[in-house]
């Protein structure tokens, strides 16, 4: 009781009067022009300035409310949901974390010491058992010095003792995120630097799961996964990632830790993603059904997966489930918060559905203009999205007969194969860009493209193999075997030669 009376004294004299929040019931100006911009009235700096106050966005009233507006949005995020936005376990609980912290310090600074005292404690004991090492190392450090302030000497010498403790974990942590990033950043630079440094990551990989084993701290865990994971995707050695998740979901039953802390989302996505490069799809399509229902909506990781998802159902030939899944995602009311990249993505997926289907009932999911017609301008950061983008555009022009189209997509192709892709693209994109080439060397004739691109549909058919380096694995969204017989299908045919026996020469 004497607690409530303690914080209530505090609530009455010390908050503002007026609380920095938005109150829609008692409408002001801020909630005015939130309104009006959700309505869709205002769409620039000056549009609202003319409608709030009849002046433009240089008017330093109208700058004033909108950071007012601003800063109370941003005051509303103290109260945002975690349930309800999906977050991640871990963010959560440390989320959790920093609010009780700053509780404590008011309560501190404010001189009600032992009440903050309290809420240290019981978040130093819950930064131990969630392994969050700096949050603890921080806590430890507002505790030893109230102690010292108290004249505590036992309870000084065990935050001490701890300190101590933390510190150790601490550096450990400290350098072996050093190697991490140096690892991490040197991979992504590019293909060539990638390729050089590939075995000293693969050492790196090797000597932080060897810290992990000597110290079970689950934060180098966490970074040796990371490596470990990126190491096999960039190599496009998706059996052994296989492997390697399989032994890591053996090692999750042995620790409780694992359950408030270990992004099991983005584990359950890689799983499938697996199954996909590798071509068990069977086993990918079920596991992806058993896993879907662990995702909530709200969270981006949902359409990670889904989008994994989708493929699967494409390569397995079920393209209504594919088709499923894709209204599922656009239907998301999430969807309008992902970022601009995940949004091209499933639009991407959309217009290849609608393409190898031929249902016009998805084309207002996408816009057609951009993924059919328009040429993408020559962008190698863009080269993730351009490469599926341009092979989709090919197919679309070969279907509608304009032959013109295809060459100069072909020809950006080469672009980029020459400029970004000489060593880094997968062998099966090999075999389906040789089959593009085939087609245009028999000037789009159905007959002929067929025949002499009847080995190469047999080995992208028959391909059972790991993707290779390839660190493009996005790109085949409809199996190029697939792909090809659709393309071959609305090529130019042949005019039938006359029949019967030629007459002999007199």
């Amino acid at each position: 009781m004497k607690d409530i009376v303690k914080l209530y004294e505090i609530v009455e004299k010390k908050t503002l009067q007026n609380l920095p929040v938005l109150n829609f019931e008692k409408q002001n100006k801020e909630e005015e022009l939130l309104l009006h911009i959700k309505q869709g009235m205002f769409r620039t700096d000056d549009e609202a300035a003319a409608g709030m106050y009849g002046t433009d966005g240089k008017d330093v009233r109208y700058k004033s409310l909108k950071y007012r507006l601003k800063q109370k949005l941003l005051n509303h995020l103290y109260f945002v949901d975690l349930e309800r936005i999906g977050v991640k376990p871990r963010w959560k609980n440390e989320l959790s974390l920093w609010e009780t912290l700053l509780k404590a310090r008011v309560l501190m600074e404010e001189g009600y010491a032992k009440m903050g005292e309290k809420m240290l404690r019981k978040a130093l004991q819950q930064a131990e058992e969630h392994a969050f090492t700096d949050i603890a190392y921080l806590v430890a450090n507002f505790l030893i010095d109230y102690y010292i302030q108290e004249h505590n000497f036992p309870a000084y010498r065990q935050m001490q003792a701890l300190i101590e403790r933390l510190r150790e974990q601490r550096n450990i942590e400290e350098e072996a995120k050093d190697a991490y990033r140096l690892a991490m950043a040197t991979l992504g630079k590019s293909y060539f630097s990638r390729t050089r440094f590939m075995d000293e990551a693969r050492g790196i990989a090797a000597s932080l799961r060897s810290i992990w084993k000597q110290t079970g701290n689950y934060n180098v865990f966490e970074l040796y996964y990371n490596l470990q994971v990126a190491i096999f995707r960039y190599k496009g050695e998706y059996e052994a990632l296989s492997a390697f998740l399989k032994e890591v979901d053996a090692i999750q039953g042995e620790h409780i830790l694992f359950s408030s802390r270990f992004d099991l989302w983005y584990h359950r996505t890689l799983e499938i993603e697996a199954c996909l490069h590798t071509f068990q799809i069977e086993e990918g399509l079920n596991l992806a059904k058993r896993y879907a229902p662990l995702f909530p909506a709200a969270s981006e990781s949902w359409f990670d997966f889904h989008a994994v998802y989708v493929r699967l159902a494409c390569f397995a030939g079920d393209y209504e489930l594919a088709e499923k899944l894709i209204y599922a995602s656009f239907n998301n009311e999430y969807r309008h918060q992902l970022p601009d990249e995940t949004k091209r993505l499933w639009g991407l997926l959309a217009a290849y559905l609608a393409y190898i289907t031929n249902d016009k009932r998805l084309c207002h999911l996408f816009d057609e203009e951009m993924y059919y017609r328009q040429l993408p301008p020559y962008d190698r950061h863009q080269l993730s999205f351009h490469i599926p983008l341009l092979i989709l555009q090919i197919a679309y022009a070969v279907r509608m007969q304009n032959h013109e189209a295809v060459h100069e997509r072909v020809a950006m192709l080469q672009k980029y194969t020459n400029q970004n892709l000489r060593a880094n693209i997968s062998p099966r994109t090999r075999l389906f860009f040789r089959a593009l080439k085939i087609m245009l060397e028999n000037d789009f004739k159905q007959k002929s493209s067929r025949n002499k691109g009847r080995y190469t549909q047999k080995q992208l058919s028959e391909w059972k193999g790991e993707p290779g380096e390839d660190y493009f694995g996005e790109w085949e969204i409809i199996p190029y075997q697939t792909l090809w017989e659709s393309m071959t299908m609305d090529l130019v045919r042949e005019p039938l030669g006359k029949r019967g026996r030629p007459k002999k020469a007199k």
